[in-house]
């Protein structure tokens, strides 16, 4: 057991939170940008420098899921079930069955500048699903992915039912400039594969019922298939997949559920050993901002830490939760985070001081949050 395993064994998770109060970080700028909360379905929003207001409900729909921020963090791309599918779930309900498969969703832009909100991608005019004497021809999509220059996002979708999927690239202001047929050897069941998009390509990956891995690496310029790997089955999960940058080049590497990493080449499935774990840092100012480290304790599970690049003596800041439950401002001088002091509850770590974010909690009257958005963020080594 290292140092740090059992000091976190030895702390309680209130010994976590008088950690984050210790004032030994420099005052963080004053983020003016908003901060997004995914709750039941929907995006709310808040305003960091109004901490009195409750955040603000700014759609509507009750079926947003994945929210994803761009990298410059002028919009959020996201889907929501399609109108098709809530239909057919109902029909499934009320006939006492159990669906297996991902609703059929339609991809939607959110410009943060102007509240606009723009369909990327819907469902076909004759759509229809399990609706008897009628053939089946909704589209089920996977959540959508920036490109790293935020010009573009890509996603899979493919037919409810059918065994072929393709990848969609979708250029903003000019549409769909690619849908590149996926290899055969992705198993398409009914959950599309996920896409993380970074600079060394696009990843797709889907996991078996046997636990096995398989990804399929795609160039990002012209979206030609480049490599394709497997990843035999482990007693741990998969938690994130995701690139990571290291000394100008960037790497896939996988996060399990027992806070291990690894680091592989895609082309020839090579692992890749650093002296470093991957960090998460912000996209704009990386010198400056904090860097959040992950590991995972067997009493909390998943937690945190926060290194401050500008005071490497000073104390870190932890807090228990997995990298879906944390992120950064786009100065990267103030966290965002879930947990406190409930489940549901979001707040934010600033000028050394933990601050609620009001009307968000566990409790019936409480915006329960799923998902927080701030800055945008990416993976290094180093």
């Amino acid at each position: 057991m290292t140092l740090r395993r059992l000091i976190y064994s030895i702390f309680s998770v209130i010994a976590l939170l008088m950690l984050m109060l210790t004032p030994t970080i420099a005052q963080a700028p004053q983020d003016a940008e908003p901060i997004f909360l995914w709750v039941r379905g929907d995006l709310w929003q808040f305003d960091p420098l109004t901490l009195a207001m409750p955040p603000v409900q700014i759609t509507t729909l009750g079926t947003i899921s994945a929210p994803s921020l761009s990298p410059d963090s002028t919009h959020i791309a996201y889907k929501a079930a399609a109108q098709v599918g809530l239909d057919a779930l109902d029909r499934v309900q009320t006939d006492g069955l159990i669906a297996d498969f991902d609703l059929p969703a339609d991809i939607y832009l959110y410009e943060i500048a102007t509240g606009e909100t723009t369909q990327l991608a819907a469902q076909p005019d004759n759509a229809s699903l399990l609706v008897e004497g009628a053939a089946d021809t909704a589209l089920i999509r996977s959540a959508p992915a920036w490109s790293p220059n935020f010009i573009a996002l890509a996603w899979v979708e493919f037919a409810f039912g059918a065994t072929q999927a393709q990848l969609v690239i979708y250029e903003l202001g000019v549409g769909v400039s690619g849908a590149i047929p996926l290899d055969s050897s992705l198993p398409i069941t009914g959950y599309p594969p996920r896409v993380a998009w970074g600079s060394g390509g696009i990843m797709v990956w889907i996991t078996g019922a046997d636990g096995a891995t398989l990804f399929n690496f795609y160039d990002g310029g012209d979206g030609v298939l480049i490599a394709r790997q497997f990843v035999p089955p482990s007693e741990s999960v998969i938690e994130e997949a995701v690139w990571v940058e290291q000394g100008g080049e960037s790497f896939p590497a996988l996060l399990y559920s027992s806070g291990e990493w690894a680091l592989f080449d895609e082309l020839d499935a090579a692992p890749i050993t650093t002296a470093l774990l991957p960090q998460r840092t912000a996209q704009r100012l990386p010198d400056i901002s904090f860097a959040l480290a992950f590991g995972r304790l067997d009493d909390t599970g998943f937690f945190w830490e926060a290194f401050d690049p500008m005071q490497p003596d000073a104390a870190s800041v932890a807090f228990p939760g997995a990298p879906s439950r944390v992120t950064l401002s786009p100065s990267g001088r103030a966290i965002a985070f879930l947990g406190f002091p409930a489940f549901g509850a979001a707040a934010l770590y600033r000028d050394s001081e933990l601050i609620a974010i009001p009307g968000t909690g566990s409790a019936v009257d409480e915006l329960n949050v799923g998902a927080i958005l701030w800055g945008a963020t990416y993976w290094r080594v180093g």
